[in-house]
C-alpha cells in the first residue's frame, strides 16, 4: 500500500491445509518483514503489542514504513525452511495519486452530490473511490472506474459529520467480488482526504465557521486511521493486516509527528 512517498506493506503465510504459519522468512528489497501474533478473539492493536505467541494466536507479517520513489522496483523474496526460496517478485512503485478535488479547504454540504476528482496514478488503469462516513461507521465504493478520473459521490453517502475520502488505483478488479487472490507481489496506490460536511442551509458565514473550528489534529488523526482501518477491512477482509498496516502511523500521529492528517 503506497501513500505518497511511504510503502506499507503486510502479508500472510498459509500451508495447504489453510493454516497460518510463521517460520518463513519474507523480505522487501532485502529488508526482513516483522511478525506479530494477534489473538483469534480479539484483533484489537493492544493485542498486537504483546507480541504473544500460543494457543490461538494468529501470525501476521508487516513492514511499514519502507522509504520509496515513484518508478522505484520493490523485490519481494519468500523463504521457507533452510532458507529455499519459496517465491520471488518484482513491482514497480506506481505515481502517487493526488485529490483535488474536493480541496478539504472548506466544508461540504449534506445531501448533495460531490464531484471527486484526482491525478496522477500511472501506469494504473483502474481506480475506485471509496468514502468512509463518520457519522455512521458507513462504507461507501464506486466499485472499478475505468478510463475516467472523476467520479460523483451521489447524495445519500454524505451525511453530516465528518468523513474520508479515499481513491485507490491499481488493484485487482477481482477484489470488488472479493475472490481469492494468487499468492504473488500486488502495489496498491491511494490518497485520502478528511472533509467536513455542514448543512446545505447553513451561511457563507457558518460555514467558514466550521471550518475554522474543525477537530484537534489529534482527534483528525483518529478519525482518519479509524476509517483507514476500516477501509483496509473492506478490501483485504483481515483485521489483523489491516491493524499492521497502520498501527505505527496511528501511534505516530497521536504524537503530533508528521503523519497527523492537517
Amino acid at each position: 500500500m503506497v501513500n505518497g512517498s511511504e510503502l506499507s506493506v503486510s502479508a500472510y503465510v498459509m500451508d495447504h491445509e489453510g493454516n497460518l504459519l510463521s517460520d518463513a522468512m519474507l523480505t522487501i528489497n532485502d529488508e526482513p518483514m516483522n511478525i506479530s501474533f494477534f489473538a483469534t478473539e480479539d484483533m484489537g492493536m493492544d493485542t498486537a503489542e504483546k507480541g504473544v505467541q500460543c494457543g490461538d494466536y494468529q501470525p501476521s507479517y508487516f513492514l511499514n514504513p519502507l522509504n520509496v520513489n515513484e518508478g522505484d522496483t520493490v523485490d519481494f523474496v519468500a523463504k521457507g525452511r533452510q532458507c529455499i526460496t519459496l517465491y520471488t517478485s518484482s513491482v514497480v512503485v506506481p505515481e502517487k495519486i493526488t485529490i483535488i478535488e474536493p480541496s478539504g479547504d472548506e466544508p461540504v454540504h449534506a445531501g448533495e452530490p460531490v464531484v471527486v476528482r484526482w491525478e496522477g496514478g500511472a501506469p494504473c488503469s483502474q481506480f475506485r473511490v471509496m468514502y468512509y462516513r463518520g457519522s455512521d461507521d458507513e462504507m461507501f465504493s464506486s466499485g472499478i472506474i475505468h478510463g475516467s478520473t472523476e467520479f460523483t459521490m451521489p447524495a445519500h453517502w454524505v451525511d453530516e459529520g465528518w468523513g474520508v475520502i479515499f481513491v485507490d488505483g491499481c488493484f485487482s478488479g477481482d477484489e470488488d467480488d472479493q475472490k481469492e487472490k494468487e499468492s504473488g507481489l500486488a502495489i496498491r496506490v491511494e490518497a485520502d482526504l478528511y472533509v467536513e460536511t455542514v448543512d446545505a442551509s447553513m451561511s457563507v458565514r457558518e460555514m467558514q465557521e466550521v471550518a475554522n473550528a474543525l477537530d484537534s489534529c489529534q482527534a483528525q488523526c483518529n478519525d482518519v486511521f479509524r476509517a483507514q482501518i476500516a477501509r483496509c477491512r473492506r478490501i483485504l477482509w483481515s483485521p489483523t493486516e489491516c491493524e499492521n498496516l497502520y498501527a505505527a502511523r496511528w501511534r505516530a500521529c497521536n504524537q503530533g509527528c508528521s503523519f497527523c492528517p492537517r
